[in-house]
């Protein structure tokens, strides 16, 4: 297998509502951090094969492709419901960090709390920027794949 780069400089964005990637690429971009999108679980998980982003943001809510919800490894009766659960679990048994991993939507409960939790990931309702922004500091405040 082919190792991929590292790309420290840039956080990849998985969500399909432009107005909310536009406020959150500014945000990004003015911490002096690239920015890469993508709009689909199917983009994210492919995007997610080629590097290993510093930080990854995943919308639950997002399309999917029928192939990728049918898929028998996404297993969980929300999977289908919320595909960025399928996106999450790529990330991170691709070996990646849960901490630098956070996972938001406007849904919530306590089943889906608990599998973004299961998953290791960090769970942030969605429309309260405070609250990412802290997610994202705490993030950045370390570079797992430096060298200290």
């Amino acid at each position: 297998m082919k190792p991929v780069p590292y790309l420290s400089d840039t956080i990849l964005v998985i969500d399909d509502e432009p107005m909310y990637l536009e406020w959150l690429g500014d945000y990004l971009k003015a911490k002096g951090l690239k920015v890469e999108f993508a709009e689909t679980a199917d983009s994210g998980i492919q995007k997610s094969q080629a590097a290993t982003y510093r930080a990854y943001i995943v919308d639950l809510n997002m399309p999917a492709s029928d192939e990728l919800k049918s898929d028998p490894k996404n297993r969980t009766s929300l999977d289908a419901e919320y595909p960025g659960l399928i996106v999450a679990r790529h990330i991170r048994t691709a070996g990646e960090s849960g901490s630098r991993v956070i996972v938001y939507s406007v849904y919530i409960s306590d089943l889906l709390y608990g599998e973004v939790r299961r998953l290791g990931c960090t769970f942030v309702q969605k429309g309260r920027p405070k609250v990412i922004k802290e997610q994202i500091e705490q993030v950045l405040s370390k570079d797992p794949k430096k060298s200290s």
